[in-house]
């Protein structure tokens, strides 16, 4: 008789997450449209009609996601006469994952319909992405709305300490941290083939590299990694809180920042980018090279991004930062006042001066 093969509660569990989070993907993208919190507008709606009655309310404003919040926003909109001000934090019909459903042709129809009623309402919209601006939004609506592009930012509150305790090298130990999810799609196969070249090398060994990996990363990632055997450098720590991130980036000595690799990918701008330029660490990018991320890393002269595909850069790039920290170099990308402008008490000010406009 056959015995039952042993699987890992673990690799279960995440079997079933995973189709669950489909499930979801696949229900927002064809039968919850816009989004699975589309049976609360009415409420939101009644509820943002006594807001209305009992404040002195000068300017409506919604944030997505949800996109179903534009829906109650332009309803109240056109019940009070109010301006109303639209912000988006991630794409609408444009989101990447997207990409992975064949959508109901009516699902889609009526997906694009809202988003384009919204972008025709709305007097003014506020985006973290230039290249949604450009690229999406003024073609859909052109001239009937004023765009406004107002990124994400970094809380300098958040990196007192850390600069306070900062130095730009802590041992001779050259650590490589990465923080959030990695999923499939920010798989950095070029960079464990350029680990395993260096390693084989003997340029790095166990005793001064080492990868930590905090957060969640799929089953496929540790395995692509296993198969180049380089499972002894790589550290996976569980989630920790975003105000101990600061701490983490002390005894690091570069940050990885993968960007999805998809057919949106040059337009998303992950907010952690701000954070992680604010340490004044060295990051290892991947994603487009003519993204958002990297127009970012040009202007506050922040090092290069790298394509994902592109094995030989990423080799010489990875050997050249751990060169310049044993030789005790300090690696200069930008000047603080190009990063400045990203801080959020400066975004917020831009952000004001929008509402200032419509009042």
């Amino acid at each position: 008789m056959r015995e039952k093969e042993n699987v890992p509660v673990a690799a279960i569990t995440e079997k079933s997450v995973g189709f669950k989070k489909k499930i979801s993907f696949w229900l927002r993208a064809n039968l919850f449209i816009p989004d699975a919190r589309i049976g609360w507008v009415p409420y939101a709606v009644a509820l943002g009609k006594k807001i209305l009655k009992i404040h002195d309310v000068d300017l409506i404003f919604s944030s997505s996601p949800p996109p179903s919040a534009h829906l109650v926003a332009k309803i109240l909109s056109k019940l009070s006469g109010l301006k109303w001000i639209a912000d988006f934090r991630d794409p609408w019909t444009g989101i990447h994952y997207f990409e992975d459903y064949n959508r109901f042709f009516i699902s889609k129809k009526l997906d694009e319909y809202l988003e384009k009623s919204v972008l025709k309402n709305a007097n003014g919209v506020t985006s973290v992405s230039f290249l949604d601006i450009k690229e999406d939004y003024e073609k859909k609506v052109p001239g009937r709305t004023k765009y406004f592009y107002i990124p994400n930012g970094y809380d300098e509150e958040d990196y007192k300490n850390y600069l306070q305790n900062h130095k730009n090298k802590s041992n001779d130990h050259f650590i490589i941290s990465h923080v959030g999810t990695i999923g499939k799609e920010r798989t950095p196969i070029q960079f464990f083939k350029a680990i395993k070249t260096l390693s084989e090398k003997k340029f790095i060994d166990e005793s001064n590299f080492s990868i930590v990996f905090i957060g969640k990363i799929e089953t496929s990632v540790i395995v692509m990694y296993k198969k180049f055997k380089i499972e002894k450098y790589i550290k996976l720590v569980p989630y920790i809180p975003h105000n101990e991130v600061a701490k983490v980036f002390l005894e690091t000595s570069a940050i990885l920042l993968l960007i999805s690799n998809s057919k949106y990918s040059r337009r998303i701008l992950p907010g952690k980018t701000f954070e992680y330029l604010r340490t004044n660490k060295p990051l290892i990018v991947f994603g487009p090279e003519n993204g958002e991320v990297a127009k970012i890393l040009k202007e506050t002269k922040s090092g290069e991004i790298i394509d994902y595909e592109d094995y030989e850069k990423t080799c010489n790039h990875l050997k050249k930062l751990i060169e310049n920290y044993r030789e005790n170099k300090t690696i200069e990308y930008r000047t603080n006042s190009c990063l400045e402008s990203y801080e959020r008490k400066e975004l917020t000010k831009k952000l004001v001066s929008v509402f200032n406009s419509y009042t």
